[in-house]
């Protein structure tokens, strides 16, 4: 949700390639959301936009931040934490 609804992002129009220099010049779009490309699109109508617009308005970019962060940082402490199982495993063989 996060990429989609806050993540500006630059999208390539085009690229031109000086033939003297051989140097490519890139033209981007101007930043925006994967959600407000949609939009602008126009492909959605009017009922489909507003399942997007509910979540959009649900949940806001600070929130959504800390909630990724924790679930970041739960994921850090599991990683450390030993594996309970291994370590049975590893004594059991150590003493048999």
């Amino acid at each position: 949700m996060w990429t989609n609804f806050w993540q500006p992002s630059l999208k390539l129009i085009a690229k031109e390639r000086d033939a003297t220099t051989g140097k490519t010049r890139k033209k981007y779009d101007e930043a925006q959301t994967p959600y407000r490309r949609l939009l602008a699109s126009g492909v959605l109508d009017e009922a489909q936009q507003q399942g997007p617009a509910e979540t959009f308005a649900a949940y806001g970019p600070a929130g959504r931040r800390r909630q990724l962060a924790a679930a970041v940082e739960r994921l850090v402490r599991l990683r450390e934490r030993p594996n309970e199982l291994c370590e049975r495993t590893n004594e059991l063989q150590a003493v048999g």
